[in-house]
């Protein structure tokens, strides 16, 4: 390590054999310690992930031991050039949600409303929205489900209605008031059915108006 620290012109190939002498000393082989036995860390294999007796057992029955099978595919696609990590993918589609492609949109739907059916009318047509509900509704939606703030976040981001088109109110502590301008009253009448599935409190009536 002395040259690394040093003034005299060093080649790249030869900091790196210092710092792996330093790391030799540090873990005392090219190894990695897994429950007793050495592996080497850049060999990563299904036998090197998981213990000798589930490896055994997957032996024994593969159908029994679905967790090998799992982990195995999942390194297939992970080192697979033309379809994995390595490939060029356009991975922005999976990690940011504005660009995600239909078939995330859906799962993200699912995810958010279970047993809503994004994949025919009326709710198809508002698919794409997912996305943009999906930015902050941790914040604005989730935390506050149920209260008109939430409620007006959701038929704004989801449903499309501008914000300073919709107003929600709690009449009473039995009665909602959601009004949208006139031109989306009918999108408000073509959810309503979900609206009061997934969006409304349970037992709480509501009143629909234009304005």
């Amino acid at each position: 390590m002395i040259l690394l620290l040093s003034n005299i012109p060093v080649t790249v190939g030869i900091k790196v054999e210092e710092l792996i002498k330093k790391a030799k000393l540090a873990y005392g082989s090219d190894y990695y310690s897994v429950e007793g036995d050495e592996w080497f860390g850049d060999n990563i294999s299904v036998d090197s992930l998981l213990p000798k007796w589930i490896i055994k057992k997957y032996q024994e029955d593969p159908t029994n031991v679905l967790i090998v099978s799992i982990i195995k595919n999942y390194l297939r696609w992970l080192f697979s050039i033309k379809y994995g990590y390595g490939a060029n993918l356009e991975w922005e589609t999976i990690r940011v949600p504005l660009y995600m492609n239909s078939i995330y949109r859906e799962a993200l739907a699912d995810f958010y409303f279970p047993g809503a059916d994004f994949s025919s009318d009326p709710l198809e047509t508002y698919l794409p929205n997912i996305s943009k509900f999906s930015v902050t509704s941790n914040i604005d939606y989730f935390p506050l489900k149920g209260k008109p703030e939430a409620i007006k976040y959701l038929l704004s981001t989801l449903f499309g209605i501008p914000w300073d088109s919709v107003y929600v109110s709690t009449a009473n502590s039995g009665l909602l008031e959601v009004a949208v301008s006139a031109s989306y009253f009918d999108v408000l009448i073509q959810v309503d059915a979900f609206l009061k599935e997934y969006v409304y409190p349970a037992g709480i009536g509501v009143i629909y108006r234009s304005m």
